[in-house]
């Protein structure tokens, strides 16, 4: 060890830095330690870095140290999703390079979120689609036949082909940290996710007779895709693919309840900038659950609709690999239920309304194994609470079998916003 300016020293050190039972020069002090000394390590280990939470000893002192009588030099050293920094055991009074998780070992956690996002940004096309049924049949007339005796009937449309195009731009405030020893690590998750997509089905109705009723049976497809990037760091998360549903309703004198069953079939790419790229991978990702809706509508030309929906479904990710760390995202699960309220006018041929609408995702604990020497299980994702939904829309009939919509919305929490927006047409007969 060499003095520098007689106020601190250099220590230069070969060290393996991977998992439990790794080695580096050791530094043996048999009195005290005084002033400070940078280590600077030299790095045997090729590949990437492990949790190693136990540690490789540097330095030790037969009599007394402390925290900061040796600091790594250019440090933490960055090993992929794991980085390698220099900690006091104060119990046994030795300077350990310890292995702990880096800011990348936390952002797989967002695949969930993100993939549970496009789940529920795709539904509620699936939704919009419902609200303009009911509009439409709420403008509709009965119709009486020329013939003997009269035969009454109506013109609402029996089926219908409808398509439209999605977008939101979210953005999450989101943190994570992790403590050892004296090393306390702080990291801003934060991230932006886009969505974009196309879904469309067909509809059919059938009458339930005098009483007025509908039974309303349909299917849905679309396509997907999403861009998910972090404020800090370099990942990408990157996943596209196809949805696809079955639907059912009934309307009856203004009640009115409709369930979907629906699947997100995505391929998701996990990308770290600062990583090779033969050390990302992708994975399938299924996303299988349902979303049903329920309420009452009070008014035809002016109307008013109090609702209740819910949702739940489970997001499944295949392992992948990451900077030699193996992901195992598992099967995580999430639940919300919502009320809100609709309101406003119409017409026969312009429609308008506005809706509000309280969630509560009241379950969704998103659990991610990150193994790397040896399991590192993180589970910190506070997705959980309270959110509000804005949105307002227009739909015009553009013939007698022929209308279009636009609306946009936003929904928010504390530390989520989401702007969003969609679009499309609808051919019924």
């Amino acid at each position: 060890m060499a003095a520098v300016g007689g106020k601190c020293g250099c220590l230069s050190i070969d060290a393996f830095l991977g998992g439990a039972g790794s080695l580096a020069d050791v530094l043996d002090v048999g009195g005290n330690v005084t002033g400070v000394t940078q280590v600077f390590v030299t790095d045997t280990n090729a590949g990437p870095g492990v949790y190693n939470p136990t540690g490789i000893l540097v330095a030790h002192a037969a009599g007394t140290t402390a925290v900061g009588d040796f600091v790594l030099a250019n440090g933490p050293i960055d090993k992929g999703l794991f980085a390698y920094d220099l900690v006091f055991d104060a119990a046994n009074g030795e300077h350990r390079l310890v292995g702990l998780p880096d800011r990348e070992a936390f952002e797989p956690l967002a695949a969930v979120a993100g993939a549970q996002a496009i789940w529920r940004e795709s539904a509620d096309a699936w939704s919009t689609r419902q609200e303009n049924l009911r509009d439409m049949l709420a403008t509709s007339h009965t119709v009486t036949a020329v013939a003997d005796p009269p035969v009454e009937g109506s013109d609402a449309p029996t089926g219908g082909l409808w398509a439209s195009v999605l977008g939101s731009w979210s953005k999450r405030d989101d943190d994570a940290s992790f403590s050892l020893l004296d090393a306390n690590l702080d990291f801003d998750m934060s991230y932006k996710q886009d969505i974009y997509g196309v879904v469309g089905g067909a509809d059919f109705r059938t009458g339930l007779g005098a009483g007025g009723g509908s039974l309303l049976f349909g299917v849905m497809a679309g396509y997907v895709d999403s861009t998910l990037d972090f404020d800090e760091g370099s990942t990408s998360i990157d996943s596209k693919g196809a949805t696809l549903g079955a639907y059912a309703g009934l309307l009856s004198n203004g009640f009115f309840a409709t369930v979907l069953v629906k699947a997100d079939l995505l391929k998701m790419d996990y990308q770290v900038g600062s990583l090779a790229v033969d050390d990302n991978d992708d994975a399938d990702v299924t996303s299988l659950g349902a979303r049903g809706d329920l309420g009452y509508r009070f008014g035809d030309t002016l109307f008013v609709e109090p609702m209740i929906s819910v949702d739940g479904f489970s997001t499944k990710i295949d392992d992948f690999s990451v900077g030699g760390a193996d992901i195992d995202a598992g099967t995580n699960e999430s639940y919300r239920a919502g009320a809100g309220l609709r309101a406003g006018y119409g017409g026969e041929t312009v429609r308008a309304s506005a809706t509000a609408r309280v969630w509560d995702v009241f379950s969704t604990d998103n659990e991610v194994d990150v193994l790397a020497g040896v399991p590192l299980g993180l589970s910190d994702d506070d997705l959980e609470g309270v959110y509000g939904d804005v949105s307002g829309q227009v739909d015009v009939t553009l013939s007698a079998n022929m209308t279009a919509y636009l609306k946009g919305g936003n929904l928010f929490s504390d530390d989520v916003t989401k702007p969003n927006a969609s679009g499309g047409f609808a051919f019924s007969w």
